[in-house]
């Protein structure tokens, strides 16, 4: 009985340094392979790129024409000249920006009137923001077990053993004190629960 007891003392001491040997290691192992990275959850996107739209435009309408009395009319008039102008496109690039957006237009007018306003291409200058949602799930796929075996009736069969288990299966190693042999575990996944 002493022997018993003095064999189950070893093999709970030597499990008990191996399970916290393995801990131990394995927090240190996966503490340096698997660092732990900070993401931001949202980042700021500029506008790189100049929008264009293709025959937009404006409906102009007149609202109100004004003739000034004082407008002296000279006696020497080229009216061909004033007909020439009068019936000429005369085009206007307008570029404007402020801190949102930056527009390039043409305005046309012919007949002293405007006759069309081109939205040619814009561009967004404030940045947008992206909301990224990242999770960090640490899945440890591969363990390592210690354990030990005990028959109920036969206490000489009394194992302690080790076992390496991953995805596809395991594999370890066994030792039994009371017959002094050793002892090889393989196994492969047949069922999956979950």
């Amino acid at each position: 009985m002493n022997k018993i007891l003095r064999n189950i003392i070893l093999i709970g001491s030597i499990l008990l340094l191996l399970i916290g040997g393995s801990f131990w290691g394995g927090y240190k192992y996966y503490k340096n392979t698997h660092p732990i990275t900070h993401t931001t959850d949202s980042i700021l996107i500029y506008d790189t790129v100049n929008h264009v739209i293709d025959h937009y435009h404006y409906s102009v309408q007149i609202d109100t024409v004004f003739y000034p009395d004082s407008v002296l009319i000279p006696s020497n008039v080229d009216t061909a000249a004033i007909l020439y102008n009068y019936f000429a496109v005369y085009l206007y690039n307008r570029h404007w920006n402020d801190s949102i957006i930056q527009v390039d237009l043409i305005d046309t007018i012919t007949q002293n009137r405007i006759s069309g306003s081109d939205f040619l291409r814009y561009k967004i200058l404030r940045p947008q923001e992206v909301i990224i949602n990242t999770t960090t799930v640490n899945n440890y796929t591969k363990y390592i077990y210690g354990g030990i075996n005990v028959p109920i009736n036969k206490w000489d069969f009394t194992e302690a053993n080790i076992i390496y288990a991953g995805p596809k299966g395991y594999i370890g190693l066994g030792y039994i004190p009371g017959q002094n042999t050793t002892t090889i575990k393989m196994g492969i996944p047949i069922i999956k629960i979950r």
